[in-house]
């Protein structure tokens, strides 16, 4: 990847070797591991898996700069939100007492998710010059949103 340094190439590989990790985890766990009675919440893998097989490809495209950077970061958020729902699904069981408690936890991924939208944004900004109309939206959009969830689901 041109133009970056030897301590941010690092630093991407050992969060890309993280995350490769995380994916092999969840396709175990969420594969053979997933217990029989569960398996209704299926249709939530097979939506992660979906995005999951153009995961090297999207990679690659980052890699290569090819294609929008607005693209990119639509894929990663959408792959991200598929693995937010299918984990808050997963926690939404017939048990009301495990369900209230992994609520704040769905809600941080939720809130993690938009502050990550928002430094995404940011960056994407300092790189290219001032912000865009659409860009200060979604700003807004994933600010708002990750306040909201706080506030409801976290904080209480």
């Amino acid at each position: 990847m041109p133009g970056h340094s030897t301590s941010h190439k690092e630093a991407l590989d050992k969060q890309r070797r993280t995350t490769d990790k995380g994916i092999e985890s969840f396709r175990h766990l969420s594969g053979s591991e997933l217990q029989a009675e569960h398996r209704h919440k299926w249709t939530f893998v097979e939506r992660v898996y979906r995005e999951l097989d153009r995961f090297e490809e999207v990679r690659r495209q980052a890699d290569d700069r090819a294609g929008s950077p607005d693209g990119i970061t639509d894929y990663y958020t959408g792959l991200i939100v598929k693995m937010i729902e299918f984990y808050q699904e997963l926690s939404a069981m017939d048990d009301p007492q495990l369900t209230l408690e992994t609520r704040p936890l769905v809600g941080l991924f939720w809130t993690s998710d938009g502050l990550s939208q928002e430094d995404m944004l940011i960056a994407e900004a300092r790189a290219s010059g001032p912000i865009t109309a659409e860009h200060r939206i979604a700003f807004a959009r994933a600010y708002s949103t990750q306040r909201v969830v706080h506030e409801r689901w976290i904080a209480p």
